[in-house]
């Protein structure tokens, strides 16, 4: 998980999941459709298909899709921008760690989405943990850590906190606009 993101990592609900440091390993799991894992993102409103400028050529560009509307943007990556025929085993649902709370909560409410028409579970890559978000008390706690994250980003940068207000990307994108300041 990049300084500039928050992550929260979506893998199929049977997976057993370890987490070192900020490696994920999990294991079993059945694998999603990638054409439904798609037609679903597609059916949540505001998603479209989104093409990073930083995406390599080992990477596939219909992997990846943004929620965007003039106070959020939600990148989503499915797979690590792999396609395999086996069909997927991740979905990573971020945000730009400089985003405003209404963008925390438009990726908890894609990341519920999915959970429930993927049959996925959530994890917090921060929080290095399995999260439920049908639990107020766990969202908090993703949140604050978030809030957390995004005061540490400000403090290493020394710039003042909230300078940045409008919608971002994460990766090259963020570092560019981030430069302009």
């Amino acid at each position: 998980m990049g300084l500039e993101s928050y992550n929260l990592l979506l893998v199929p609900h049977d997976s057993q999941v370890t987490i070192e440091d900020d490696i994920v390993d999990y294991v079993g799991g059945r694998r999603i459709s990638f054409s439904k894992a798609v037609e679903t993102i597609l059916s949540i409103k505001e998603i479209r298909a989104y093409v990073p400028p930083d995406i390599t050529a080992s990477k596939n560009a219909e992997c990846y899709y943004a929620y965007s509307d003039a106070k959020s943007i939600v990148e989503i990556e499915i797979n690590a921008g792999i396609v395999e025929k086996e069909g997927i085993e991740e979905i990573s649902v971020r945000f730009a760690v400089t985003s405003n709370e209404e963008t925390f909560e438009v990726a908890v409410f894609i990341s519920k989405v999915l959970n429930e028409r993927l049959r996925m579970k959530t994890i917090d890559m921060r929080l290095k943990e399995e999260i439920d978000l049908t639990n107020d008390f766990q969202i908090r706690r993703s949140q604050k850590a978030f809030e957390q994250k995004k005061r540490m980003f400000y403090e290493m940068y020394s710039l003042p906190y909230n300078c940045i207000t409008e919608p971002m990307n994460c990766g090259k994108a963020f570092f560019e606009a981030l430069r302009g300041k």
